[in-house]
């Protein structure tokens, strides 16, 4: 196989790895503010208002 080729997926790994993350990140911000949204006396956090930062 050319090196290229070996480079080139390990990019392609490396980034979907990173959007994964990203993601899985964004999941997370979403559930602790509805969890925060449906217990008494905590102020919930509106996940997504903030700028998406992209790695492209």
């Amino acid at each position: 196989m050319d090196p290229l080729y070996g480079r080139l997926i390990d990019l392609a790994r490396v980034e979907s790895r990173r959007a994964a993350e990203a993601m899985r990140a964004a999941a997370l911000r979403r559930a602790r503010a509805e969890r925060a949204g449906r217990e008494p006396g905590t102020a919930a956090a509106v996940p997504g208002s903030g700028s998406r930062r992209s790695t492209a």
